[in-house]
């Protein structure tokens, strides 16, 4: 992505953080941006909780559940069905 582009769904992310900040953050959490990422629609984003233990629990589950987790085998098969439902 060069300098000039303003790739469409980094734009929710850049207004989400001007209203909610005041400022736009040059450097954001990354997972912040997959969050906004993952939830834009195309026409709302809903809102992303700020607080830490949430982010860090949704961050574990979503890297639990990633396809391409080396440790997938060592979880255990009913663990596994939990994450397959969330």
């Amino acid at each position: 992505m060069g300098r000039g582009t303003d790739a469409p769904f980094l734009r929710p992310c850049k207004n989400v953080l001007k209203f909610t900040l005041g400022k736009v953050l040059r450097n954001i959490s990354v997972y912040l941006v997959i969050n906004f990422m993952h939830n834009w629609n195309g026409k709302r984003l809903p809102l992303i909780s700020m607080n830490g233990d949430t982010l860090r629990n949704q961050f574990l589950i979503d890297l639990l559940k990633f396809k391409g987790n080396e440790a997938k085998d060592n979880i255990p098969q009913d663990i596994q069905e939990v994450l397959n439902r969330l």
